[in-house]
């Protein structure tokens, strides 16, 4: 599997007034036009810089494009075919120091491999590099725990007691009716993005190294309630 960074988007507002530029001007042609005070203010609008002063930064997917078959005689064989989308997570800048994952996938084949925590932590190393502080995000009720056992880190975090310190606002959010008519009840996350990644960092550390060492991974992770 491979991290993927999606290709950039235009604003629609940008598509439309390039595509009536083009429009206007044929091949060969210059055209000078007046341009009053309103349009200048509506270019000028266009050049400021977007994501409150950060680059655009889309989010993860993770595509995928080998599969296991059966040839003839029964027999596994790797193929491969067009990429396919795996998991993704997509989000944006909210405000200078906040990111906001919006949303986040994974196929049905895939789930249980831990494919949307690696995005989410992928997502949390780079906006830490931009100065980020709150990763906020929606997620089902329910959910948490499922991710909490399907990833060792986060389970040794949460025994530890290390939960309210890295996400300190856990509360319901908003409800979501399906088109069966089953209400789904949304829980709001506010990670404290710093402190996650100085103890991911500790975690990574020990866990390239001997078992007898985790002694002292214990002794840093209390420290960390100081931080």
């Amino acid at each position: 599997m491979n991290f993927v960074l999606p290709e950039p988007v235009s604003l629609p507002e940008e598509n439309s007034r390039r595509e009536e530029r083009e429009g206007e001007a044929q091949e060969g042609e210059v055209r000078r036009e007046e341009v009053g005070p309103r349009e200048t203010a509506k270019e000028h609008e266009l050049e400021k810089p977007h994501h409150y002063g950060h680059a655009p930064f889309g989010g993860f997917v993770i595509l995928g494009k080998d599969q296991t078959e059966r040839d003839e005689n029964g027999l596994l064989m790797l193929t491969t075919r067009q990429p396919y989308i795996v998991s993704y997570c997509i989000g944006d800048y909210v405000a200078k120091d906040r990111y906001e994952i919006v949303t986040a996938w994974s196929h049905n084949n895939y789930r249980g491999l831990g494919c949307a925590n690696k995005l989410y932590l992928e997502t949390i190393r780079v906006v830490e590099k931009e100065g980020v502080e709150i990763l906020l995000m929606d997620i089902i009720t329910g959910a948490w725990d499922k991710i909490t056992r399907s990833n060792s880190m986060i389970q040794l975090f949460t025994d530890l007691g290390l939960f309210q310190m890295l996400v300190p606002v856990f509360q319901e959010s908003y409800q979501n009716e399906t088109r069966e008519g089953k209400v789904e009840q949304f829980m709001r996350l506010e990670m404290a993005v710093i402190k996650i990644m100085k103890v991911v960092r500790i975690y990574e550390f020990f866990a390239s190294v001997s078992w007898p060492v985790w002694v002292i991974f214990f002794s840093l992770l209390l420290m960390c309630f100081n931080l």
